[in-house]
């Protein structure tokens, strides 16, 4: 039996995991914007689990789809989002236009899919 860490991994979520629990008893998932089928294991009793088999989704951008509320700088946008790449990769690469406040953020939430921007 072991425990789920904490706090628990990047990329998971479970359920039904509180205490000391063998890994059949623990409901574990790919968290929102992660894909994959996780694996969960427990190397010596009374550790803490170990998560594994989940990546961050990767998606693709369509500048010319982009609202005027964003800014491209376009060489960060050559360099960083080309083909399928994860939200982190991209999102320096966008900004807001002048006029508009905040920080863009990219969403993945179907790998190979196309980013929304918000």
């Amino acid at each position: 039996t072991c425990t789920l860490p904490s706090p628990i991994t990047t990329g998971y979520t479970a359920t039904s995991c509180s205490g000391q629990i063998t890994a059949a008893s623990c409901g574990v998932s790919c968290a929102s914007g992660y894909t994959g089928t996780p694996v969960v294991s427990c190397n010596s009793n009374g550790g803490t689990f170990r998560l594994s088999s989940c990546s961050v989704n990767t998606c693709a951008l369509n500048i010319s789809l982009l609202s005027a509320a964003y800014s491209v700088n376009t060489r960060l946008a050559q360099l960083r989002c080309t083909g399928l790449v994860a939200s982190g990769m991209c999102a320096l690469a966008l900004s807001c236009a002048s006029g508009y406040m905040g920080t863009p953020v990219l969403s993945c939430s179907t790998a190979g899919d196309m980013f929304s921007v918000s």
